[in-house]
């Protein structure tokens, strides 16, 4: 088998924009667009045709707190599959950060699943 039998082509369009409302409230938005084409013999007889066409809609909200390098954003990040005409994931989420560390809460509304997530750094 020949490694060039194989060809695969990803291709991403992403179009987005930022707006400051005051001086403490920024909106971003986005729309991002994925295409990934296979075709040809794969290396292992295991691998799986992986071919996506989705749109990813992103919009987000930062609200800018008093303290040093502290924010706290709601954000929904979503993925529609083109192919399947379906939602793959629609994301709410609430994050609250601060200097070292942040903590934030999350809706999955397709899966109906919450999360909660603390990190530093």
């Amino acid at each position: 088998m020949k490694v060039d039998d194989y060809q695969g082509l990803l291709s991403t369009l992403t179009l987005g924009t930022d707006f400051k409302i005051n001086n403490k409230l920024d909106l971003s938005a986005s729309l991002a667009w994925n295409k990934n084409i296979t075709n040809g013999d794969y290396l292992l007889s295991d691998d799986e045709i992986d071919e996506k066409n989705n749109l990813n809609p992103k919009i987000s909200f930062k609200y800018k707190t008093p303290q040093p390098e502290s924010n706290i954003y709601i954000e929904n990040n979503s993925k529609y599959d083109l192919q399947d005409q379906e939602w793959d994931k629609i994301k709410i989420n609430l994050t609250r950060k601060l200097d070292c560390h942040s903590f934030s809460f999350s809706y999955e509304v397709i899966e109906n699943a919450f999360a909660v997530e603390f990190s530093i750094f």
